[in-house]
C-alpha cells in the first residue's frame, strides 16, 4: 500500500483520504498520506509546508536529525482483520491492503489481539466422509471436503457409518474353523513298509556290510549316523535316507 502520491505529478486523494502530509528528502518531492503517520524515509510535513511547496516549489525547511531518524524507522504493518503484525525495515513497504500505523497503535492492537485469541475457543473444522466403495468412514480434520468422489455426511450421520463400516470388515473376515475333538478325528492307517528289491536286483559280494540290511544297526558314513531299520532302509538323525540299493553299493566298497 502506497502512503501517498507524489503532489508533483498528481493528487488523486480527496480532503476526506488525506491525514496526512510527507516529504521526501531524497526524492525531494511530497505527498498526502492516507494515514497520520509516513513511511521511512519520508517524514511528516505541515499542510502549510505542503501547500508552500506545491505552489513555489521550495521544499520545506527539515530538521536534519529528524530526517536521519526516518530513514533508520521501521513500518508497523497489520492486516485488514486485525488479526495478523508484523515489522519491515525502512527500505520496505507494508503488503498490499495492509495498514502502516504509528507503533504504540500498532503495539496496543496486537496485545489486544493476543488477549482475545487467548479467551477465544479455537474451533477446528472437520470433514465427516463416507467412501461408498470400499464402505470406509473416515475424518479429515481442518478440512471442508472429502478425497475424490467420496461422500461428505453431517456429525450425526458418521456414527451410524462407522458402525457398518465395522460390519462390513466383520463379513469380509473368515472365521477360523473349528478345531476337531479326539472322538471325531480317525486314525491314521500305517504305511506299508517298503519293498525291498536291492538284493534280487543286484547281488552283492558277502561281508559285514551285508549283514546290515538284514537287522537294524548303526552305520557312520561321511559323518552322518544311519541306523537300519530292519526293511532295508538307513536314515540319519539330520533326515537323510540312504536306501538299500545305495547301501549294496557301499557294501561293495567296504568288502567283506
Amino acid at each position: 500500500m502506497l502512503a501517498g502520491i507524489d503532489a508533483a505529478t498528481s493528487n488523486s486523494g480527496t480532503s476526506e483520504d488525506v491525514e496526512g502530509y510527507c516529504w521526501d528528502p531524497e526524492k525531494q518531492s511530497a505527498s498526502t498520506s492516507t494515514s497520520p503517520s509516513c513511511w521511512s524515509p519520508q517524514v511528516k510535513i505541515t499542510e502549510d509546508e505542503y501547500e508552500k511547496f506545491t505552489e513555489t516549489g521550495v521544499p520545506p525547511a527539515l530538521n536534519a536529525s529528524l530526517v536521519a531518524a526516518a530513514k533508520t524507522s521501521n513500518h508497523f504493518c497489520v492486516n485488514p482483520q486485525g488479526t495478523y503484525f508484523y515489522t519491515l525495515s525502512s527500505n520496505s513497504y507494508c503488503a498490499a491492503g495492509d495498514s502502516d500505523i504509528p507503533e504504540d497503535e500498532w503495539r496496543r492492537r496486537q496485545a489486544e489481539a493476543s488477549e482475545k485469541q487467548a479467551t477465544t475457543p479455537q474451533s477446528i473444522e472437520v470433514a465427516y466422509c463416507w467412501d461408498p466403495d470400499r464402505e470406509i468412514a473416515y475424518r479429515r480434520p481442518d478440512a471442508t471436503s472429502c478425497i475424490g468422489t467420496d461422500r461428505k455426511v453431517t456429525e450425526a450421520q458418521f456414527p451410524e457409518l462407522e458402525a457398518r463400516e465395522e460390519a462390513h470388515r466383520a463379513a469380509a473376515t473368515p472365521s477360523p474353523a473349528p478345531a476337531a475333538s479326539a472322538a471325531q478325528e480317525k486314525p491314521k492307517a500305517a504305511s506299508p513298509a517298503p519293498a525291498n528289491p536291492t538284493l534280487a536286483e543286484k547281488p552283492v559280494e558277502p561281508g559285514p556290510a551285508v549283514a546290515a540290511l538284514e537287522k537294524p544297526q548303526q552305520l557312520d558314513l561321511d559323518g552322518l549316523a544311519y541306523r537300519g531299520n530292519g526293511s532295508g532302509f538307513f536314515i540319519s538323525a539330520e533326515g537323510h535316507v540312504l536306501t538299500n540299493i545305495m547301501w549294496s553299493r557301499v557294501a561293495q566298497c567296504l568288502g567283506p
